[in-house]
């Protein structure tokens, strides 16, 4: 694994690591029990959240729980940049053409307290390989956001993935066994 030297060869290894996580649903609440727990997400009034699609943790659950008591939005992705719409517990969704749900009625929200992002590889310093957009990298930077990775622990790389000029740094990364700062 410490061979791999390229973003794009750590996606694609990545990629096959995380599709074949054991109980992956098991190891997504655990995830979503340290976020609500976390200082970062009762501080928060506004949360900016992915909703899952394929191997990645879930954010169902998290999403449920949030909306009882927050504002809660998810990306949408027009013209190569990223905003965020609030949802409603009722809220309906169609599919992208990245496969990602999105909500048919849109309600931009532009400030959030805490941003959730999804990624493919992470390393310890908080660097993350996403899907190769950039949508996350340029939020974060435009936005100087709180941001939290959340990610399974075998999606952790041993070595520090390469950094290019446009890569932003989230300011943590939960597992399910552990929290990088």
């Amino acid at each position: 694994m410490e061979s791999l030297k390229t973003k794009k060869e750590l996606r694609e290894t990545y990629l096959k690591i995380r599709n074949e996580i054991l109980n992956p649903s098991e190891k997504s609440e655990i995830i979503t029990r340290k976020i609500l727990n976390s200082d970062s997400y009762k501080n928060a009034k506004v949360i900016g959240i992915y909703k899952s699609f394929s191997s990645e943790v879930d954010t169902t659950l998290l999403i449920e729980e949030a909306l009882k008591e927050k504002i809660v939005a998810v990306p949408i992705v027009k013209n190569k940049k990223m905003f965020f719409s609030k949802i409603e517990k009722e809220t309906k969704y169609r599919k992208n053409k990245f496969g990602i749900e999105e909500p048919i009625q849109v309600e931009r929200i532009d400030k959030i307290d805490l941003l959730i992002t999804p990624g493919v590889c992470f390393d310890k310093e908080k660097n993350r390989i996403g899907y190769g957009g950039g949508y996350y990298d340029r939020y974060i930077e435009e936005k100087d956001i709180d941001s939290i990775a959340i990610c399974f622990e075998e999606q952790i790389y041993k070595g520090i993935i390469p950094k290019d000029k446009n890569d932003v740094k989230v300011k943590k990364i939960i597992t399910n066994k552990s929290t990088y700062k």
